[in-house]
């Protein structure tokens, strides 16, 4: 009978023990929080709404993925994502999840970083696009979704653009500012694929 216990034991451990998650962050589907609105249930990693919003590769120019997307999906991934921040994004109890990808172009020198994030309302999309303003943004018009803006630093030599739409907030970061143009049609492609 005790090594029957020990079985039973040892087979709940194995199944309520194991986690998809193999970075060793927080585990996901603890039971509190906020409701998987990515589909995913049990143990498996919750997906990001927004990852399916990204652009498909060669939808601006040949501009086309380096690599898997990366999600982040609370405050603890996503501080591990971006250098700085981060809880301007959630400081509203709004964030749901950040995907995040960088694209790369055969015929481009600079490459665009795109982070999409799903703050859950429009309500907490626009809060987070108020949070993240920077003194050099300038509106760029016509907006592009509900509402965008833009700017140059030439000192670091990037050029930056955020978009607000519906529940979504993009920013676009070309590691050149030569790369403003396709900031804005990457911005534009994600205006389009939001409903």
């Amino acid at each position: 009978m005790l090594k029957s216990f020990f079985t039973t034991v040892f087979v709940l451990a194995l199944a309520g023990g194991c986690s998809d998650d193999s970075n060793g962050g927080p585990t996901p589907d603890t039971g509190g929080g906020k409701a998987d609105k990515g589909g995913g249930g049990g143990d498996a990693p919750k997906s990001c709404s927004a990852t399916p919003l990204l652009p498909a590769d060669n939808a601006v120019g040949d501009f086309a993925q380096a690599g898997s997307p990366q999600q982040a999906r609370d405050l603890t991934e996503l501080t591990a994502l971006i250098n700085g921040g981060a809880e301007k994004y959630t400081q509203t109890n709004k964030f749901a999840c950040m995907a995040w990808v960088k694209y790369k172009s055969g015929t481009q020198s600079h490459t665009l970083e795109v982070r999409l994030f799903d703050e859950t309302d429009q309500a907490g999309a626009d809060a987070a696009y108020q949070a993240t303003q920077n003194p050099d943004d300038q509106d760029i018009t016509p907006a592009i979704g509900d509402a965008a803006r833009g700017h140059e630093n030439v000192v670091s030599g990037i050029y930056q653009a955020d978009m607000r739409k519906g529940q979504y907030l993009a920013r676009i970061i070309a590691d050149q500012t030569a790369g403003e143009y396709d900031a804005l049609e990457m911005l534009r492609a994600i205006a389009g694929a939001i409903n």
